[in-house]
């Protein structure tokens, strides 16, 4: 081709252009953080670089650098403006990120770890290097993140699992000794209420014996007075099933599935029962609430309530010229309240009367277990015999 001019002509021949077949190098210019240049650094902990960033193949960040940038060029100097490059964050990019001619890449907030970023070029006529150029990055964790750290959480959660399970057994070593110690006191306790319980029983199954046979010697001896021997064989049948009637409740004490306070009025409704039977008094006793089974009692403590109210039923049928007797038991916050009402003569409530050998026993038997006993009499007007004393429920 031709081409007329001021001076002459130009001669041009297409076939003898060719596209730039360089592979141009491509190298790291400048390395940022939080968009300050990093100096170079002769000694070890002066600066993140020890050579230029060119020749750097590793660079130790901390997790306090969590902005930093890379600047980078495609060395072909043909039409530079043209040259285009592409950069990957191995470990965080998925895939080459192509950039065209833009010549720097920022990174935020990495997690600590190890990457490679790399970086390469083309030149004007899209020739590239593959190769590029690369530098590694090295993270490191906060303190709180770090291998030490998470080597003292797992220290202090072993300690913390290894001083609860210390602790639970320690828990339990003491419940298995206080518990021993508990069966040990309730067995020295049982064997003292069955001691205490046989030697009373053994005073009175020996007094009313020897009442029994003062009786027999008696009636012996009155064979030829009918009167004086129906007398006294009638004071043998009462002390017999007196004796009898002790008998089987020093049985019943003992039996350790009757030891609830319901097992207790219900035995105190049989005796009632049995007493008043083929007498003209009407005998009752309130409903009882099922919560009474969730209270129980000393063998100590059965033994005395069932002394002092069979104590009172005897006073009433011999003495209070009733028509009417009611047993009750109630049991609010922790208090036991069982009272024996009966509609008789009463008696006036003076120290003489109230100090009698049946009463004042009761008195002995309600302060023996801790609890405290109360009588109202009035002439004419009956009379009340009731006890409170505190309880501990079952599940409380």
């Amino acid at each position: 081709m031709y081409f007329g001019g001021i001076n002459g002509f130009n001669v041009f021949h297409p076939d003898s252009i060719h596209d730039n077949s360089y592979i141009p190098p491509v190298v790291i210019t400048n390395f940022k953080i939080l968009n300050k240049n990093i100096p170079i650094g002769k000694e070890k902990g002066e600066s993140k670089l020890h050579k230029t960033i060119s020749e750097t193949k590793e660079i130790y960040l901390s997790y306090a650098d969590y902005f930093f940038s890379f600047e980078f060029s495609s060395l072909d100097f043909t039409v530079p403006e043209k040259n285009s490059y592409a950069y990957m964050m191995e470990r965080f990019d998925q895939n080459w990120i192509y950039s065209g001619q833009r010549r720097f890449v920022t990174y935020t907030n990495l997690d600590a770890g190890k990457y490679i970023f790399r970086v390469k070029g083309s030149n004007s006529d899209g020739i590239w290097n593959e190769e590029g150029a690369s530098v590694r990055i090295i993270i490191s964790p906060p303190p709180w993140k770090s291998w030490w750290a998470y080597s003292l959480y797992s220290l202090f959660l072993l300690g913390s699992v290894v001083g609860f399970v210390r602790f639970k057994m320690n828990q339990q070593s003491k419940k298995i000794k206080e518990a021993v110690k508990i069966e040990k006191v309730k067995r020295e306790e049982r064997e003292l209420v069955r001691r205490k319980s046989s030697a009373d029983f053994h005073d009175e199954a020996g007094h009313i014996l020897t009442k029994i046979n003062l009786f027999t010697e008696l009636a012996k001896r009155n064979t030829n007075q009918p009167e004086s021997l129906k007398k006294y064989l009638l004071s043998i049948e009462e002390n017999t099933k007196s004796l009898s009637s002790g008998m089987r409740d020093f049985i019943w004490v003992l039996d350790p599935g009757q030891d609830s306070l319901f097992d207790t009025l219900n035995r105190l409704e049989q005796f009632g029962n049995n007493m008043f039977e083929h007498t003209d008094i009407h005998f009752q006793i309130n409903e009882m609430n099922k919560d009474l089974k969730k209270v129980n009692l000393s063998m100590d403590d059965r033994r005395s309530i069932m002394f002092i109210f069979k104590e009172a039923m005897n006073n009433c049928l011999k003495y209070a010229k009733c028509s009417k007797v009611i047993l009750e038991a109630c049991l609010s916050n922790g208090m036991l309240h069982i009272s024996l009402t009966d509609n008789g003569v009463g008696f006036e409530s003076d120290k003489n009367k109230l100090n009698g050998y049946g009463l004042k026993n009761m008195k002995a038997r309600s302060e023996k277990i801790g609890a405290h006993i109360e009588i109202q009499s009035n002439f004419k007007k009956g009379t009340m015999i009731s006890i409170k004393k505190q309880v501990t429920q079952m599940g409380h």
